[in-house]
């Protein structure tokens, strides 16, 4: 056998052996697991500044230039308070559990004193929607809400 005739069937047997063998069906891909998406944070979480937001009688914020703050802890809850020496004036949310749980539902009185009269007196019922960074957020709806500075 001459060599130009040994390449000849080694080129045919090898195209005969690649023929016989079975094609694999093809497979569809497997689709792949959808991510899960992360939730947008509640745009009430990005204020920081503690207070009561949208409350009747107007915003109250909490600054320590002419405010002060304080916590009275009592059997079964607590009272956080916002004192202006300058207004003379309090605004306190009392009624509140000592340890406060994200989701729960709470309810309390917001209250406003000035010169020892009260301006606003309101019960609020309200989620705790975020616990973080030694703050609260308590949201009615999206223009009611409060932030607590926990002490």
């Amino acid at each position: 056998m001459t060599l130009k005739r040994l390449i000849s069937v080694s080129v045919l047997a090898a195209a005969f052996v690649c023929s016989c063998i079975p094609k694999t069906p093809d497979r569809p891909t497997p689709p792949a697991p959808n991510p899960p998406v992360p939730e947008d944070p509640d745009p009430i979480t990005m204020i920081t500044t503690p207070g009561a937001y949208g409350v009747e009688g107007g915003d109250v914020l909490f600054d320590l230039s002419y405010n002060q703050l304080s916590v009275v802890e009592y059997k079964g809850g607590c009272s956080y308070r916002i004192l202006n020496p300058e207004k003379v004036s309090v605004v306190s949310v009392s009624g509140l559990p000592q340890v406060l749980t994200q989701g729960e539902s709470v309810s309390f009185l917001y209250r406003v004193l000035e010169h020892g009269h009260s301006t606003v007196s309101k019960r609020y019922d309200m989620t705790v929607l975020q616990i973080k960074d030694g703050k609260a957020w308590l949201k009615q709806d999206n223009t009611t809400f409060f932030v607590i500075a926990l002490l």
